[in-house]
């Protein structure tokens, strides 16, 4: 499996990368902190199969990560991680073509499952 973890916080990256090492074997994982620094490893091989996305990103509002994601990659299956638990987020996140809307406030067997 190879995962693109997208978030503008360092430590919210080194978290997501652990987690993801230690819970998948032969997992291949690729990091961004920005939505330009995703778009160029997106399209290297081998290819992507889940992005790892808080929509918060430097230089982006809301879920304009997600949609510029979806447009320019179709086939990407997203998966939004954020701290924001409204519901109407959570549903305009899957309105937006997210594969599915993860808190950061799940325990690490709860994301884990998720991923």
């Amino acid at each position: 499996m190879h995962l693109l973890l997208v978030d503008g916080h360092p430590i919210a990256l080194e978290t997501l990368g652990a987690v993801a090492k230690g819970s998948f074997t032969g997992v291949c994982i690729d990091s961004a902190s920005r939505l330009d620094e995703a778009f160029e490893k997106a399209r290297r091989a081998p290819p992507v199969d889940l992005v790892v996305l808080d929509p918060r990103l430097p230089g982006c509002s809301g879920l304009d990560a997600l949609v510029r994601i979806r447009t320019e990659f179709p086939g990407l299956r997203v998966l939004v991680v954020s701290g924001d638990d409204d519901g109407d987020h959570v549903h305009a996140a899957m309105e937006a073509g997210a594969a599915g809307y993860a808190l950061k406030t799940f325990r690490l067997p709860e994301l884990t499952a998720v991923i």
